[in-house]
């Protein structure tokens, strides 16, 4: 590599390496669910950086700088060579994390330990002389663009009615799908055309069921459904629309396995004076057969929560540790969720009016999707759905019949995961 080769090569390695960074603190957070995309990323950029190291330093060397490999490291990508070190050995040892994880839970603090206990120490190799493990890459370095995590390029949009667009689709081709239908009675917002805008509660229920039976059949056997659905008052009643769609729903062949009541936290004031504020929506949870695919361990609540609690010290200082833990919990991760999940609505507003929280749909996706799941939301929205499974690893497909939103979802994923490029292989 000659001088003016580095001099173009290591800005631009450095913006590379740095995305990538950013895209982990990105996930990184207080939500458990995030663990395992934020360690993925975080091997891989070990991973991407031990196959250019030969090259960086090369390129130093070319340029003339007095700068060594660490600290060139620190300065453009805020971590040393020994976080690389830790990070590259995360890469290396993935498939047994993977392995564990599935066994101790796919995430929670279990499994979170566990993959930081693979990067907590130097490891050694005979070969090495007892030395520690070099940051290169065993291999050389490659010019192979990979998709990761979040590659944008992994999700569909559709513009169109989702009844047809859904009969254009594949039988059994999606492992999950996750949606919310437009509320009834709806608003201007799709120009009085569509779903929402059907003369009665029975008409707009009716609808939904039509448009699902086609969703099933997208659907693969062992997939899962969730439909988030809001109630509304028609002449100061409620309508009970959650509760009719459930049962519409079953009579027409679904399985409803669970309701879940979203907990709205951090509501904006409600004028009304006359009853109490309304304060959740429901999530249904529909499968298509007996046995489906659903992970537990993501969402489970940890057993230390439980022993905060007062009341229960009490109790628990009139036994052993062991026994309480086998008395109430029987899994080390901690008791399975409950059916109301806190949330708080923090909603991403632009052009649409009515969006649910990106970490309320990563819950659903965390429980219900294996790796590398296609997820479908038939509307799509401004592209909640799509973001949170993209986040996740995971592909999607995103159906919206106004074009506005198709163009508003596009530009907010792509400015939430930022476009892979070819940098990293850039002479």
């Amino acid at each position: 590599m000659n001088k003016a080769q580095a001099i173009q090569f290591l800005p631009q390695t450095a913006a590379a390496l740095h995305r990538m960074q950013v895209k982990l603190d990105r996930l990184d957070g207080n939500l458990v669910e995030q663990d395992i995309a934020a360690r993925k990323q975080e091997a891989q950029i070990g991973w991407e950086f031990a196959k250019l190291v030969d090259r960086i330093e090369g390129a130093l060397r070319a340029t003339g700088s007095n700068m060594n490999l660490d600290q060139w490291c620190k300065q453009e990508v805020g971590c040393d060579i020994r976080t690389m070190r830790r990070r590259k050995r995360l890469y290396k040892h993935w498939k047994e994390y993977e392995a564990k994880r599935r066994e101790l839970g796919s995430c929670g603090q279990t499994g979170l330990l566990f993959a930081l206990s693979l990067v907590a120490n130097d490891t050694h190799e005979p070969a090495t002389n007892g030395q520690p493990l070099s940051v290169r890459s065993r291999t050389r370095t490659s010019i192979s663009r990979k998709i990761d995590a979040v590659d944008v390029s992994r999700c569909q949009f559709i513009t169109g009615d989702a009844l047809t667009e859904l009969g254009k689709m594949k039988s059994g081709q999606v492992n999950v799908i996750v949606t919310s239908p437009p509320y009834w009675p709806a608003k201007d917002t799709y120009k009085h055309k569509g779903v929402g805008f059907e003369k009665t509660v029975e008409e707009f229920v009716d609808n939904l069921v039509f448009i699902f039976r086609e969703a099933k059949r997208v659907l693969r056997d062992d997939g899962i459904l969730w439909v988030s659905i809001d109630d509304s008052y028609l002449n100061r009643s409620l309508s009970f629309i959650p509760a009719r769609f459930a049962l519409a729903m079953v009579d027409d062949g679904w399985t409803c396995r669970a309701e879940i009541v979203w907990n709205k936290t951090n509501l904006r004031p409600d004028a009304v004076s006359d009853r109490p504020t309304k304060d959740h929506e429901k999530l249904l949870m529909f499968v298509k057969e007996q046995k489906y695919f659903y992970d537990p361990d993501p969402i489970r609540v940890p057993p230390t929560s439980r022993f905060n609690q007062s009341g229960f010290k009490k109790r628990a200082a009139m036994r052993s540790e062991n026994d309480l833990l086998d008395r109430y919990y029987t899994n080390p991760l901690g008791r399975n969720s409950g059916s109301i999940w806190q949330v708080e609505r923090t909603v991403y507003r632009n052009g649409h009016t009515a969006t649910f929280p990106l970490q309320l749909v990563q819950r659903m996706l965390m429980v219900s999707c294996r790796e590398n799941s296609l997820v479908l939301d038939i509307f799509g929205g401004a592209g909640t759905t799509a973001l949170a499974a993209l986040q996740l690893g995971h592909r999607a497909i995103s159906i919206e019949i106004n074009p506005a939103y198709t163009r508003e979802a596009q530009q907010r994923i792509t400015a939430a995961l930022g476009e892979e490029d070819d940098a990293m292989a850039a002479e």
